[in-house]
């Protein structure tokens, strides 16, 4: 059977970005979307979080002052990974080997190519309560 897991992480910012937060959901199948095992977890840059990257997931250089370094994290046995803009945080984690990727921010722009925004929160309003045709 294929193993899945649906994947994110916080970075320091755009600029050679280092790990501040990982967390991923393992699922049965691709085609079955119940969890089996969770994980989040913070780390320790290297370097300074950069303005930008602060503005988006609120997380201070401080908090993680106590934790682990970014290049403990080890990303778990799985044959497929999926996240919004996948490339970006497997970026962010050095770009390991062995893991087939699925994007779904690739998968949205394919599916709403009109739309202005296929951001993940943009995405999330099509099924969500606040979607107003």
């Amino acid at each position: 059977m294929k193993t899945a897991i649906i994947f994110d992480t916080e970075s320091t910012g755009l600029k050679a970005p280092e790990l501040i937060e990982a967390a991923w959901i393992s699922l049965i199948s691709p085609t079955n979307l119940t969890p089996i095992a969770e994980f989040s977890q913070r780390y320790k840059p290297s370097k300074p979080i950069e303005l930008g990257a602060l503005c988006v997931h609120n997380i201070y250089d401080e908090e993680l002052a106590a934790c682990k370094s970014s290049d403990t994290f080890v990303l778990p046995n799985a044959d497929y990974v999926i996240g919004h803009n996948i490339d970006y945080d497997f970026n962010v984690i050095g770009n390991p080997d062995g893991y087939k990727r699925i994007c779904t921010q690739a998968l949205s722009r394919a599916l709403w190519p009109d739309i202005d925004s296929h951001k993940q929160s943009a995405m999330n309003l099509p099924f969500g309560a606040c979607y107003c045709p």
